[in-house]
């Protein structure tokens, strides 16, 4: 038996692509982590879990598809974001981000870390801007809320966030600059 475990991604697509089950099962125990986060920064409505077994499914489903192995990362995210997408259509509802809870270390996007170093009214003004911070995103328009989510939370290039959203560069450049105004115009007062 080989051990997958040592090989490269682009050796691992390769056999995925010839129908070698061991390396697809290898692909997703290395992806499967980072599916679910990035689908608890999209904050879906569903089921998280669901949703990244469908990802992993429809992954593995169509790794034949995929012309250029090295840009495996790009066509993972895009399929979780038109898994995402599609569930928004569904629901037809916005994506909300929720108020950050400073009584746990797990919370998502906007968490409250406990730095022992502050005093207690230090951590209070913390939370309270993490919160402020999570509203004005939460105001935002659909579109810009998920460039901000994007770029901010999970760190993708302006070419990785075109291609998921479907639009050119300058657009999200754009739409970017847009939603950090219109940030900065609702953070105002709580930001000297």
């Amino acid at each position: 038996m080989n051990n997958y475990s040592n090989k490269k991604l682009s050796e691992l697509i390769e056999l995925a692509k010839s129908d070698d089950n061991d390396a697809i099962s290898e692909l997703i125990s290395r992806y499967q982590d980072k599916i679910y986060e990035m689908f608890i920064a999209l904050k879906p409505a569903d089921d998280i879990f669901d949703l990244t077994q469908e990802a992993l499914f429809r992954m593995s489903r169509s790794i034949k598809k995929l012309k250029k192995p090295e840009r495996f990362h790009s066509w993972l995210n895009k399929i979780v974001h038109n898994l995402f997408y599609d569930t928004l259509r569904r629901k037809r509802h916005s994506c909300p981000i929720s108020e950050p809870n400073c009584d746990n270390e797990n919370s998502a996007f906007g968490e409250c870390i406990i730095d022992k170093k502050k005093t207690p009214d230090e951590n209070t003004l913390y939370c309270e801007l993490k919160t402020k911070i999570n509203i004005a995103i939460e105001k935002l328009p659909a579109l810009f809320r998920t460039i901000v989510l994007l770029r901010e939370v999970e760190g993708l290039s302006y070419g990785e966030i075109a291609d998921l959203t479907n639009l050119n560069v300058g657009t999200v450049k754009s739409r970017l600059a847009r939603a950090r105004v219109i940030l900065k115009k609702e953070l105002e007062p709580y930001i000297k």
